[in-house]
């Protein structure tokens, strides 16, 4: 039997079992695929229609820009795109007023602050307890873990005015810090997938470094989360993509401190209904550039890092 005529059958196997799951897997494809497309010409032509004119605009929906300055509706964004106002609310028995008044740079940093900052909470503190689940026997291990599984289970969108009144009450409304608190939490999807990925790390390490004097506080820091770094990687990214594009959130709980997603939701609005904001803001091609703005940071960050995000996890070499 020679090597050749072993490579030929082994070209034979069919890894899909059969014509019909290759024409299942064919179907799927072409629509993930076509859906792909449409919205890469989505963006595409919003981006396009961003460097024009209203006028040209209107004239031509689908054109290319053919302006002189095509950035000109950016530098008014740049320029114009300003949220000021009063928030005013109860902690206790006295009356908070705060008083705001953002520009699109402030926009962006309240968004650096709060993705970033948010998104690092946000996995390492599931990442840790699930750590401590998955690798450590004790005696409320099981109940911590029921308890993540049921709230996951359970929708908890009515809560949300309870949180605010808390917050209110315990004067971490309306601020960074009180927000970052509420993400110190364990809860969510983010959860059960470090739990399965702990679970498959060999307790060889967690041995091994034991037996060369190492705590427990080493083990976790050099041994485990270096081994999680791909996955913590594309989880943080994960994350800070949703808080970047989340404009409820601050909304309710930070309303002084607008970011670029709350902005961009407000002067969509205010462009609408409020006779005070300017007519440049009111353009179609104008608030394209508010929007493009908004994703592309998101975009430079895939382009970035899509070979860490595309990469596969991998476990190290070890034999039992």
């Amino acid at each position: 039997m020679t090597l050749a005529w072993k490579r030929r059958n082994l070209n034979k196997v069919n890894h899909y079992g059969g014509k019909s799951s290759r024409i299942f897997f064919s179907i799927i494809f072409m629509i993930l695929g076509i859906y792909a497309i449409s919205l890469i010409v989505l963006l595409v032509w919003a981006f396009l229609t961003s460097l024009k004119s209203e006028g040209a605009y209107i004239n031509n929906p689908f054109g290319l820009p053919n302006e002189g300055n095509i950035f000109a509706n950016y530098i008014g964004v740049f320029k114009q795109f300003h949220l000021e106002g009063i928030v005013t609310f109860f902690s206790g028995s006295d009356v908070i007023v705060h008083e705001y008044d953002a520009n699109f740079l402030d926009m962006i940093l309240n968004s650096l602050i709060y993705s970033g900052v948010g998104s690092i909470i946000q996995t390492l503190v599931p990442c840790c307890i699930a750590y401590l689940l998955a690798k450590y026997d004790f005696k409320f291990s099981k109940v911590i873990y029921f308890i993540a599984l049921l709230t996951y289970i359970i929708p908890i969108v009515g809560n949300y005015p309870s949180v605010l009144v808390t917050m209110q009450n315990l004067g971490l409304y309306d601020s960074f810090i009180g927000n970052f608190i509420q993400k110190f939490n364990f809860l969510g999807m983010y959860f059960f997938i470090f739990y399965a990925f702990f679970q498959g790390v060999s307790n060889s390490y967690i041995e091994a470094a034991e037996l060369d004097g190492a705590n427990q506080l080493q083990i976790l820091t050099r041994i485990i989360l270096p081994q999680a770094k791909t996955l913590i990687l594309t989880v943080i990214t994960i994350i800070f993509v949703q808080l970047w594009n989340d404009y409820q959130t601050p909304l309710l709980y930070l309303p002084s401190h607008p970011t670029i997603a709350y902005g961009v939701h407000e002067i969509s609005n205010r462009a609408t209904n409020d006779p005070n904001i300017t007519i440049e803001l009111r353009d179609i091609t104008v608030k394209l550039a508010s929007s493009m703005t908004l994703a592309l940071p998101v975009l430079l960050l895939f382009i970035f890092l899509k070979e860490k995000l595309m990469s596969n996890l991998s476990m190290g070499g070890l034999k039992e």
